[in-house]
């Protein structure tokens, strides 16, 4: 994450991919053929799936640009490059032939972690993988970090992109977390299998099943009797996801809408003492004011019923949640959340040659917000134990440096309704 702040930061240090102007002539002429160069050990129908631009179909330089920005968001290639040739050469062309020029990174890699969470402050360690598994553009990683946490965890995954229609991801780790939210340490193993379909702008669907095993001592802040005690709960989760997606992700502001809702139900498989479940719906609009402005609203809405073990309760403030205002301060089983920002992307996302790393997108903007919520359920310090939650409000401002390999990190001030001034910092967008 720190490499990617010197990048950015230092935009004359690289050279941003200067695309050859296209010929004028060709603009929506047909699409005769598309020649892949380049590739060694990746299938190239995996590849041509995730192209909007199709034989047959007709040649849009715009549309080339966005096809080049989805196969570099694979994270396959150092560098990506699409050109088209007129057909025939020499008089005036009737057709297209596009090429597609790849150069493979190498398959396996060794890289450093750091990361930090709230509930587990920093953590670090090395990750192992493979960028391209059994040639079909499948990522398997092996990662081990010690720290705020303790994990050992492998995954492969293969995620939505472009037009590639499934998406899915299989893992494991084992875990022991000092969880400083909580106040208490987390022992066990977690395991996912998650399958999703996207259908375009028809929307897009996921079903999930996760199996979690915790262990540990009753934190402090529970009745007494309870505090301090030993505890294991083994939980399954099925949990289902249906949204709909009316945006380009790589569009620059995103416009459009989108919206989910998931519904989830846990069971516990040592006997009951916990059965619940969770529904929660969530809805983002953008509207652009400009070429590189535009505002966007976010709501939320989740409630859990059931027996709800301590450590699934949700929790109310934070950067992911009411900016401004503390961590933790109450854990809630149902909430309500809703915020506006208007964003200016001062460094639009583009595909930059950052040297070693190959090309990569990235993108910064400056962005101003409103973040208001409320929620029900227990209180940690002064006051009563249960209740509702007094409604929230705060504003502030931010600088949100993005990146396609490493994620996005946010450096914010919020001013909370009765506070004064309070730095966050994040990594990953709210919304």
């Amino acid at each position: 994450m720190f490499l990617l702040v010197v990048l950015l930061c230092l935009p004359d240090m690289v050279n941003a991919q200067t695309p050859i102007p296209p010929d004028p002539r060709l603009e929506g002429l047909p699409v005769r053929t598309i020649t892949v160069h380049g590739l060694q050990s990746m299938d190239e129908e995996v590849v041509l799936r995730r192209l909007e631009l199709r034989p047959g179909g007709r040649w849009e330089a715009q549309r080339a640009r966005r096809d080049e920005r989805v196969v570099t968001g694979l994270m396959i290639f150092w560098s990506v490059r699409i050109t088209a040739a007129g057909f025939p050469e020499d008089d005036e062309p009737v057709a297209v032939d596009v090429h597609l020029h790849l150069e493979e990174r190498i398959g396996w890699f060794i890289v450093p972690q750091l990361y930090w969470t709230p509930e587990e402050s920093w953590s670090y360690g090395v990750a192992a993988g493979h960028f391209n598994l059994a040639r079909r553009g499948h990522r398997f990683y092996l990662s081990a970090v010690t720290g705020g946490a303790h994990y050992l965890s492998a995954s492969v995954r293969n995620s939505w992109n472009g037009t590639h229609h499934e998406s899915f991801s299989i893992g494991g780790s084992k875990v022991d977390i000092r969880n400083r939210l909580l106040n208490f340490d987390e022992l066990g193993e977690r395991f996912h299998y998650r399958f999703g379909r996207w259908f375009g702008r028809n929307g897009r669907a996921a079903a999930t099943l996760e199996y979690r095993r915790v262990s540990g001592l009753m934190p402090n802040w529970l009745p007494p009797g309870t505090a301090g005690t030993a505890f294991e709960d083994r939980m399954v989760a099925v949990r289902l996801t249906l949204g709909s997606d009316t945006s380009d992700p790589w569009a620059v502001p995103r416009l459009g809408h989108w919206s989910s809702i998931t519904l989830e139900q846990c069971a516990d498989l040592l006997g009951g003492t916990f059965s619940g479940g969770k529904a929660r719906g969530l809805t983002v609009r953008s509207i652009g004011l400009g070429r590189q402005v535009a505002l966007a609203g976010y709501g939320l809405l989740v409630a859990q019923w059931g027996d709800i073990p301590f450590w699934r309760t949700m929790t109310l403030g934070g950067m992911n949640s009411v900016r401004g205002f503390g961590l933790g301060n109450w854990l809630v089983n149902r909430r309500w959340e809703i915020s506006g920002e208007c964003r200016w992307y001062f460094l639009p996302m583009r595909v930059i040659d950052l040297g070693f790393l190959g090309d990569q997108i990235v993108g910064a903007s400056f962005t101003l917000f409103t973040d208001a919520g409320m929620g029900y359920g227990i209180r940690r310090g002064p006051g009563p134990a249960y209740g509702r939650t007094p409604l929230l409000l705060s504003g502030g401002a931010g600088l949100y440096l993005h990146n396609a390999l490493l994620g996005s990190l946010r450096l914010e001030v919020a001013w909370p309704e009765g506070y004064g001034p309070r730095w966050g910092f994040g990594l990953g967008t709210k919304f």
